[in-house]
């Protein structure tokens, strides 16, 4: 019966001393939209971990999230030959690669996504002169991403 009882002082004061941590994001800019179905957060300068598309929505997903769950891990076929020129470019950008139907983006230095496709052929030419001088990035199905120079 000793035991018990010394058990008991020892465990009580455990569970009800002990800290609990809330989480948050500290962040300089973001914010909140809820409906009655659905809440999003978001934050600037999050580090991006999954990107999720059905027809022209887009959904990145990044360490913000309150909890993360896998439910599946999908094997993704990475042994195919990819080539982007000129860099700098300063009209077309030329992408040659042995696999057709690979899913591209063009993303500026902000994060913003300016183009996006399917590689349809195995050399395929992407319209640079409409945008500005600078930095663009190139990402490949795959999570194969190619810094651009813009003349």
């Amino acid at each position: 019966m000793k035991r018990i009882y010394i058990l008991i002082l020892l465990v009580i004061p455990i569970y009800s001393l002990g800290q609990s941590i809330d989480r948050q994001v500290v962040s300089t800019a973001g914010g909140t939209f809820e409906s009655s179905s659905i809440s999003i957060s978001w934050t600037l300068g999050e580090l991006a971990i999954g990107t999720f598309s059905v027809g022209d929505i887009m959904l990145t997903q990044g360490f913000h999230q309150g909890s993360l769950e896998v439910n599946s891990i999908e094997d993704i076929e990475l042994n195919f030959k990819l080539k982007a020129y000129p860099n700098p470019v300063t009209d077309f950008l030329v992408i040659e690669t042995d696999r057709l139907g690979v899913f591209f983006q063009i993303v500026d230095s902000n994060g913003k996504v300016l183009l996006n496709g399917n590689i349809e052929n195995e050399t395929q030419e992407i319209d640079f002169t409409n945008f500005t001088s600078g930095f663009y990035f190139l990402w490949i199905e795959g999570n194969q991403t190619h810094k651009i120079i813009k003349n």
